[in-house]
């Protein structure tokens, strides 16, 4: 019987992002609920664990202590919404976990206000800008609004470079012209005509290539924007 309860465990867990929670007919038995539900707490885990544990305990016939899981779940999720784990959600931009809302005066989120005002800075504004990607929303509860002059800054950036790489696609594409050009008067049986037909182009396209060129480095300079590699 443990064995079937672990296979469907695995087999779930492959499937969905949640994963059953298992327990030994021992620790059902031993009934040390409050512990049980401190570690449970500690490490962040839903309290849907409760049930799944009422579920695999009942097939040993034990009932488990619902209020001492749940007095040793609550001591236990007070230690992992800390201010750490706070601090570490803002700073990497996540939302507040669900799971900590229930403890608004805890730690965690005095840590949490401290590391989204920290990531919610220009330099992460801007990065969000000149890549396109939406704007962080979380940002908007942070008083300092140097996240969204960043990203201001970043989105016009982002324009710059895609009106330059739209020219250095146009010069490239002329580059193939010149290309196909030289190509084609190194073929066999070709006319004296169709050969300073054909140099005339080279030269038209020789030239617009020089002036292309130069409309790109200037658009650069003046935008102070990297060089593209032409």
């Amino acid at each position: 019987m443990k064995f079937s309860i672990m296979t469907a465990c695995l087999i779930v867990g492959s499937l969905a992002i949640t994963s059953c929670a298992t327990i030994s007919e021992e620790e059902c038995l031993a009934g040390g609920w409050q512990d049980i539900g401190f570690r449970d707490g500690e490490n962040g885990k839903s309290q849907a664990r409760l049930a799944e544990y009422n579920a695999s305990c009942s097939k040993f016939s034990v009932s488990l202590d619902r209020s001492a899981y749940l007095r040793g779940y609550d001591q236990g999720l007070q230690l992992y919404c800390g201010y750490d784990r706070g601090f570490t959600r803002g700073s990497n931009g996540n939302s507040v976990q669900a799971i900590c809302q229930d403890f608004p005066e805890s730690d965690y989120f005095v840590g949490y206000e401290q590391g989204l005002t920290g990531y919610c800075n220009f330099d992460t504004g801007y990065n969000h800008g000149i890549s396109a990607q939406p704007k962080a929303g979380l940002c908007r509860t942070v008083q300092d609004d140097d996240y969204f002059a960043g990203y201001e800054e970043g989105r016009v950036s982002y324009d710059l470079y895609s009106e330059r790489d739209q020219m250095v696609d146009r010069y490239r594409r002329r580059q193939e012209a010149l290309i196909g050009t030289r190509n084609n008067m190194k073929k066999d049986n070709i006319s004296e005509g169709e050969i300073r037909r054909l140099r005339k182009k080279e030269s038209r396209i020789e030239k617009d290539l020089e002036e292309m060129k130069i409309d790109i480095r200037v658009f650069e300079r003046l935008n102070a924007l990297t060089e593209a590699d032409i």
